[in-house]
């Protein structure tokens, strides 16, 4: 997921492009391959919205890859090559941005990819196993725009990373943190997904 919605930032932000809400809502999955038989549009774990305790989900890892898609581009803006890409006023979801600012102008670029740093930060405190990830999303949510990630350093720097991550870290198995300990050795057993 995370290399996917890099690679998308990357792309945008080559082809001057701004999307300014790069957040938590607007990363969806393609969940057809995982959930054969659907999913209740407001009942998660529910395949019709009324017939409790039959949910069948397939593992994320055995139907890879999943695709991830970025949506909301109603705040996104091309820019202009030549021109500056400085932005005033509020943007997005995320009104953490250190540089959001009704009167100082900010690059849009880094906005954008501080948004993404700040997801995967968020990933990385509510689930166990992705703490590979958390000095990526330090770089990326730096608090000086000035030293804070490009879109392409943070992919660069992701595929290094990457590159020196065994199997057993990439299939290792991802719990929000406050999962009960037996409903994580109990999975294995029943049909249940915990994420």
């Amino acid at each position: 997921m995370v290399e996917q919605f890099l690679n998308c930032l990357e792309f945008l932000h080559e082809h001057y492009i701004t999307h300014m809400d790069f957040c938590w809502f607007n990363l969806m999955v393609d969940a057809s391959r995982m959930v054969p038989r659907g999913c209740h549009f407001c009942r998660a774990f529910d395949h019709d919205g009324y017939t409790k305790g039959d949910f069948e989900w397939i593992d994320r890892w055995a139907v890879r890859p999943v695709k991830y898609y970025l949506i909301d581009f109603e705040l996104s803006r091309e820019l202009d090559p030549t021109g500056n890409h400085q932005f005033v006023g509020k943007w997005g979801q995320d009104r953490t941005v250190p540089e959001m600012s009704e009167t100082v102008p900010a690059d849009t670029f880094k906005v954008d990819v501080y948004q993404l740093g700040n997801v995967i930060k968020k990933l990385t405190d509510r689930y166990t196993g992705l703490k590979i990830l958390k000095s990526l999303a330090k770089e990326m949510t730096h608090p000086d725009p000035l030293k804070r990630l490009t879109a392409e350093q943070a992919v660069k720097i992701f595929q290094c990373r990457k590159l020196k991550w065994t199997a057993r870290t990439m299939e290792q198995r991802v719990w929000k943190r406050t999962t009960p300990f037996i409903d994580r050795f109990m999975v294995k057993y029943r049909n249940f997904n915990t994420i």
